[in-house]
């Protein structure tokens, strides 16, 4: 604070002094500056203050709706899609035996899925090894494969994902890859 005895003397200087005048208006202008910028940010903090009690106002009214959804989507996650997904790329195991011309008796195994083959080589001549082809209904070979017979089972994983349709598996002597040893039905739905 300025004694009063030095004010009247400063009045009087401001009253002559450009110089002065001009920069007790920059002063001025710059008060007035901070002040409304204060009372913007005041005014910014108590809307965002505002905004933040009404979701929280709007998360204790739903609560128990927003745990009931979240509780499933983990239900979800943790126990179905893990399932699903193993399921849907884990080989299925398909049994193939002789079937003496009836189709009835053909294995099924579903589509679109990697397939675990067993094929049962009772009666057929021993060899070292097989050659396996895997062919649709028109001839057109989809697999060729060579596999280790074990005890009278021969084991071949088909990963190509077939569709839907009539399949031959057929079994072949490698020497002799021309006439088929054996032959199975499978039926993919």
């Amino acid at each position: 604070m300025v004694p009063a005895a030095e004010l009247e003397g400063l009045e009087g200087h401001l009253l002559v002094c450009t110089s002065c005048q001009e920069r007790l208006r920059e002063t001025e202008a710059y008060v007035r500056i901070m002040q409304q910028a204060t009372a913007q940010a005041a005014a910014d903090q108590l809307a965002r203050q505002g905004r933040w009690r009404a979701v929280g106002d709007w998360l204790i009214r739903s609560f128990p709706a927003t745990a009931m959804a979240g509780a499933v989507a983990l239900v979800l996650v943790w126990g179905i899609v893990p399932y699903y997904r193993t399921s849907a790329t884990a080989p299925v195991a398909v049994a193939l035996g002789l079937t003496r011309g009836d189709e009835s008796l053909r294995a099924h195994a579903p589509a679109h899925r990697p397939l675990a083959l067993s094929l049962d080589l009772t009666g057929v001549a021993p060899f070292p090894s097989y050659q396996v082809r895997i062919v649709d209904s028109g001839g057109a070979a989809v697999l060729d494969a060579t596999a280790r017979p074990v005890r009278d089972r021969l084991s071949v994983t088909a990963p190509a994902r077939l569709a839907r349709g009539t399949y031959w598996v057929r079994v072949y002597n490698p020497s002799e890859p021309q006439a088929p040893l054996r032959e199975y039905g499978l039926a993919l739905e």
